[in-house]
């Protein structure tokens, strides 16, 4: 190698590590951006999530809770499937939605609320009003085995149908399928209880 050359590799050297380290520094500024910005998203996401349980919380109402927090319900039931933390904490939301849901219920069964009295467009009083439809929710709820809907079968019922559903067209088919409902969505309507009179 000629002095010319050695020359010039020793005053290359520092710019080629000059370039080298600030390339590398380049890099980790990107990645520490990359880092900071999912750390940001992980903050917006977080912020969203506490959100979505505070109001489902108060609520109930999984829309509202979705609305108030600026996701979708589709983005909450995916948190559902891939968080299992989310999932749990949703758990303890939803009973504390249970226990606002029945405390106003029992305001409104047994203590009931006040409502305006007019006599010719002037208040001359107020009337105490209380919902026996919700008095009979909670009776049933804590005392289910004595206030549960009770219903009497006379006579015989055939537990099974002997029918061959090949020779059904797709018309008979689906009436059937229809009854089926129906007669399903009845007895869930009354409890399911059988008793034999």
């Amino acid at each position: 190698m000629s002095e010319k050359e050695n020359k010039n590799t020793e005053e290359n050297e520092p710019l080629i590590e000059s370039y080298e380290q600030k390339k590398m520094a380049h890099r980790e500024k990107r990645a520490n951006k990359r880092r900071k910005a999912k750390e940001g998203e992980h903050d917006i996401t977080r912020s969203r999530k506490v959100t979505f349980l505070e109001v489902y919380s108060r609520s109930g109402n999984k829309r509202e809770a979705a609305k108030q927090a600026g996701v979708s319900l589709r983005q909450h039931y995916n948190w559902l499937d891939r968080d299992p933390e989310y999932a749990e904490a949703l758990q303890i939301a939803k009973e504390e939605a249970t226990e606002v849901l029945e405390r106003e219920a029992f305001r409104r069964g047994v203590e009931g609320w006040e409502e305006p009295v007019f006599y010719r467009g002037e208040q001359v009083g107020k009337i105490t009003k209380y919902s026996d439809q919700l008095l009979v929710v909670l009776l049933k709820g804590n005392k289910p085995e004595k206030y549960k809907d009770r219903v009497e079968h006379t006579g015989e019922s055939k537990s099974y149908m002997n029918i061959d559903l090949k020779n059904l067209s797709e018309e008979e088919l689906n009436l059937l399928e229809g009854i089926i409902d129906k007669t399903s969505a009845e007895d869930g309507e009354s409890g399911g209880t059988e008793e034999s009179g």
